[in-house]
């Protein structure tokens, strides 16, 4: 049965309990990576130690799997932002990179827009990059279900790029309630938005615009 739910990819821990000691069935039961291999009669102690001990083996490992998820997602947000980066900065040798674009489609299809704009948001009274990232990733949970890119530039400053046509509400009512909300957390700004225009590649010039 183990044996079976291995091959099949079955993540489970086990612990055999049986009367059996051969060497034979305790060294396929190793081969198995079975945690533990009991004899009866049961010592209830040891059967205790035994499954405190395989229950702080599993904490281990799920901690070390959200760890190495989370280090996952932070790479892969940070090669999202200099993707970002490279097009408002016109610097395609890497932005046209076949895997950095494939993963950008994924999680925001800008070759799907009609047009793209920019607006760039400087914050006159931001002390820390801390403060910055955690205002982004504020406006990120915010702007969830809008296709919108929120990043910040290399001279710690967010911009945003976006399609009219995909907006929710109209491109002076989005400014106001980027507006707004960044005022309400106590960060004075100042907004600027570029042209539309139709080529992802063009992308750079709104930027410069705004």
């Amino acid at each position: 049965l183990i044996s079976r739910l291995n091959e099949n990819n079955i993540s489970c821990k086990y612990i055999i309990l049986t009367g059996y000691d051969e060497f034979e069935y305790a060294q396929k039961a190793i081969k198995l990576n079975v945690f533990d291999y009991i004899l009866k009669p049961i010592n209830y102690d040891n059967l205790e130690k035994c499954l405190s001990n395989l229950a702080t083996q599993i904490y281990s490992e799920r901690q070390q799997a959200l760890q190495y998820t989370t280090i996952q997602d932070e790479n892969r947000q940070l090669r999202l932002e200099r993707y970002y980066n490279d097009l408002i900065s016109c610097n395609f040798s890497s932005a046209t990179k076949p895997d950095l674009y494939a993963m950008e489609s994924e999680s925001f299809p800008l070759s799907a827009f009609a047009n793209y704009r920019v607006a760039v948001c400087t914050l006159t009274d931001c002390n820390s990059i801390a403060q910055l990232n955690t205002l982004k990733e504020h406006l990120q949970s915010l702007y969830t279900n809008q296709s919108i890119v929120i990043c910040q530039d290399f001279q710690q400053r967010l911009f945003f790029i976006f399609s009219e046509n995909n907006l929710q509400t109209d491109i002076s009512a989005f400014i106001y309630s980027l507006y707004t909300f960044i005022s309400s957390e106590g960060l004075p700004c100042v907004f600027g938005i570029g042209s539309s225009y139709s080529q992802v590649q063009q992308i750079y010039l709104s930027y410069n615009e705004a």
